[in-house]
């Protein structure tokens, strides 16, 4: 069976632990220049220890911060998820099975399609491209990490579902329906317009590039003109607000414009175009305020950057995971 192992099941609980508890401190926010060679050295010394720190990186990306919170719920659901030769061997297979069922809904790395995904007609990868035509009249430009399903809105009206990541939409000039592009039970439509719309699986943010837009999410209606941007989550549809639309779209032109972001905000844009992931180690780092222009082909000049104006450490560790404190 696939991930399976044969290391004794107390050495491998063992070591499992140890993974968890340095990637607990690496993402804390308060690691110090101590742990983190510490960790770095803890990885190096034994090729299992690799291993155990690549399969808990998988799984933080897998099933976020929280799913480390408290040492023994965690370490029981990365054993499940690593289906260890115990779990088989003693009647765990439910639990693997409600493990591997949780694994399709939200996959680890990004290395397969979510539950959701898979509903998708069109999908780009981490780094990726595309620009699709709906209905012979309505240009969509898909960035990186984006799924998009075709959705029949009304008899003459044609629509997109944005499942995830982002993209701008160009509707054709002239009368006729609106275009209607609906993401997390909310709906953006227009005619003759033009607008970025994104999920990060938190909120949808839209704005207005040009013409006029519609945002809709429960009873709350919201109207949207050029250069405006307007945000709805769980707690309902925020208030428009102005905003520069040419940084908003500049990754249209492969490139990223940050003006006075904290760091951890910029860290989490990086992320989402370029493989494995840098992680901002240092809470107070992390609210440094940080400006810089990026091509998408040269993201990890940031950690570059970084370095020079914050006197930050960079450490890599297995698995493309990069440690900035």
């Amino acid at each position: 069976m696939t991930g399976m192992t044969d290391s004794p099941p107390e050495k491998l609980d063992r070591i499992e632990r140890e993974a968890h508890d340095w990637l607990v401190r690496f993402t804390s926010g308060e690691a110090g220049p101590a742990d983190l060679r510490e960790g770095k050295m803890w990885i190096e010394r034994d090729p299992a220890h690799r291993t155990a720190f690549m399969k808990a990186t998988r799984m933080w990306e897998a099933l976020g911060p929280e799913a480390f919170e408290g040492n023994r719920p965690a370490a029981r659901t990365f054993a499940s998820i690593s289906m260890s030769r115990r779990a088989v061997l003693g009647g765990g297979a439910a639990a693997i099975a409600a493990s591997a069922a949780y694994l399709v809904v939200q996959p680890p790395l990004g290395l397969w399609p979510s539950w959701s995904e898979m509903a998708a007609d069109y999908r780009t990868h981490t780094g990726e491209r595309r620009r699709i035509v709906v209905a012979d009249t309505t240009f969509v430009e898909m960035n990186t990490q984006t799924s998009i399903a075709l959705r029949q809105v009304a008899k003459e009206a044609a629509g997109i579902e944005l499942i995830s990541g982002e993209a701008l939409v160009a509707t054709p000039s002239g009368a006729g329906p609106a275009f209607v592009v609906t993401s997390s039970q909310g709906q953006t439509s227009g005619i003759e317009a033009k607008f970025n719309i994104r999920n990060d699986g938190h909120a949808v943010c839209v704005t207005c590039v040009e013409g006029n837009v519609h945002v809709s999410y429960g009873a709350a209606i919201a109207s949207l003109r050029a250069r405006e941007q307007i945000t709805y989550d769980r707690s309902g549809l925020g208030k428009p607000a102005f905003v520069d639309a040419a940084i908003v779209t500049a990754w249209q032109d492969d490139l990223l414009i940050f003006h006075s972001k904290p760091l951890r905000e910029v860290i989490t844009e990086i992320n989402r175009y370029r493989s494995g992931k840098i992680i901002v180690v240092n809470s107070a780092l992390g609210a440094r305020l940080f400006s810089a222009n990026f091509r998408v082909r040269n993201v990890d000049a940031v950690l570059e950057q970084v370095e020079k104006l914050f006197g930050a450490t960079v450490t890599s560790l297995p698995g493309g995971i990069v440690l900035l404190s």
